[in-house]
């Protein structure tokens, strides 16, 4: 929702708002990689006898700075967002971090696409869809 929010704000030239002033980050996840995270569980063999039903996180597992991800939507659009610094909203948290330990360890899962490359396509496919 994020990617959509403020690069449509930062186009239209309207302020995007970043409560907490800015001090929060989020585990960012590039849709290839949920993806593939999805698909390594549902071929996993589990004939061996192993749950197949667990709670597990598909993430990136590494957080980035919420103001470091507009950044990165600036520079790739080559415009400078109007910010507006509101506080904390309540019942917000300040960090996310998805733990993709046992994802890794028992389906293999490991994220690909950075956060450079994920907001660069991402803004690549905006402009296109939306023209």
């Amino acid at each position: 929702m994020a990617p959509a929010i403020f690069t449509e704000s930062i186009l239209k030239k309207k302020p995007i708002k970043i409560f907490n002033n800015g001090k929060m980050s989020r585990d960012f996840t590039y849709i290839n990689d949920v993806v593939e995270g999805i698909f390594k569980v549902f071929n996993y063999d589990h004939t061996d006898g192993d749950s197949k039903y667990e709670i597990l996180n598909i993430g990136n597992g590494n957080p980035v700075s919420l103001l470091n991800f507009i950044d990165l939507i600036e520079a790739n659009l080559n415009l400078k967002a109007i910010r507006e610094y509101l506080p904390l909203q309540l019942g917000d948290v300040q960090n996310t971090h998805s733990d993709i330990k046992l994802i890794t360890k028992k389906y293999g899962y490991e994220p690909k696409v950075s956060i450079d490359v994920g907001v660069k396509n991402y803004i690549e496919w905006f402009k296109s869809y939306y023209k």
